[in-house]
C-alpha cells in the first residue's frame, strides 16, 4: 500500500499543478470569464481538492484525519463527476435546445456543490469512513454497510454521469452532423472543417470519464 499511496501523492500533485493553472487563468484573463469556462473551473476547483486530501496519505484507520481525508474525497471526486454533467447539459443546452442555461446558474450550483455535499456527509451517521487501503474513504463495519454506501453515493451517481454524458455526446454529435451536411453545400464556408474537427473531439469525451475513473 506505501508504493500505491506515493504514486497517488505523485499524480496528484501532477493533478493540483495542472488544477492550479486552469483557475489561475480564469483569475489572470478577464476574457475567459464566461459560464461556459466557469463550469470548467469549478471541474478544477473540485479536482484541485481531490490532490490535495491525496496528500494526507494513508491516516490511521477510523482517525480524525482518516476521516476527513474520506469525507473531502468523497465530497470532491462527486462534485467533479457532477460538473462533467453540468458541462454536458450546457452543451446539450445550447446545441439541441438553444436555450441559455446561465438563468439556471443557482440550480447548477446547488447541484455541483451542495449535493456532493450532503452525500459526503450521510456516512458519518454510522461512522463509515475508514482506511480502505491506499487512503481512506467508504470502509463501514460489515461489508454489506461498505458496499451499500459506496454504491449510493459514489458508483450510481458516477454510472449515471458516464451514461447522461455519453447520451448527450451522442446527441450533440448527431446533430452537428446535420448541421455539417448543410453547411457543406455552401461553397467558401470553412464551418464544415471547423465542425468536423469539432465531433471529433467530442466523441472522445464520454471515454475520458470511463477511463479516469476505472481504477477508483
Amino acid at each position: 500500500y506505501h508504493t500505491i499511496t506515493a504514486g497517488t501523492i505523485a499524480v496528484a500533485a501532477i493533478s493540483t499543478l495542472g488544477c492550479s493553472f486552469i483557475i489561475f487563468s480564469y483569475a489572470k484573463f478577464p476574457q475567459l470569464r464566461n459560464f461556459a469556462f466557469e463550469q470548467v473551473v469549478n471541474m478544477a476547483f473540485a479536482d484541485f481538492g481531490i490532490g490535495v486530501t491525496s496528500f494526507l496519505g494513508s491516516p490511521a484507520n477510523h482517525s480524525i484525519s482518516c476521516t476527513l481525508q474520506g469525507l473531502l474525497q468523497q465530497f470532491f471526486e462527486l462534485a467533479s463527476v457532477l460538473w462533467t454533467t453540468v458541462i454536458a447539459g450546457t452543451l446539450f443546452m445550447a446545441i439541441i435546445r438553444q436555450t441559455d442555461v446561465e438563468q439556471y446558474r443557482g440550480r447548477v450550483y446547488c447541484y455541483g456543490w451542495v449535493v456532493p455535499g450532503v452525500l459526503a456527509l450521510l456516512p458519518l451517521s454510522t461512522s463509515s469512513y475508514g482506511n480502505a487501503g491506499a487512503w481512506c474513504w467508504i470502509n463501514s463495519k460489515t461489508w454489506a454497510e461498505t458496499t451499500a454506501w459506496r454504491f449510493t453515493i459514489f458508483y450510481v451517481p458516477l454510472w449515471f454521469a458516464i451514461a447522461f454524458n455519453g447520451y448527450v455526446y451522442w446527441l450533440t454529435t448527431k446533430t452537428l452532423r446535420r448541421l455539417l451536411d448543410v453547411s457543406s453545400s455552401v461553397e467558401g464556408d470553412d464551418a464544415p472543417q471547423r465542425l468536423e474537427a469539432l465531433i471529433d473531439r467530442l466523441k472522445y469525451y464520454p471515454l475520458i470519464l470511463i477511463i479516469c475513473w476505472k481504477l477508483r
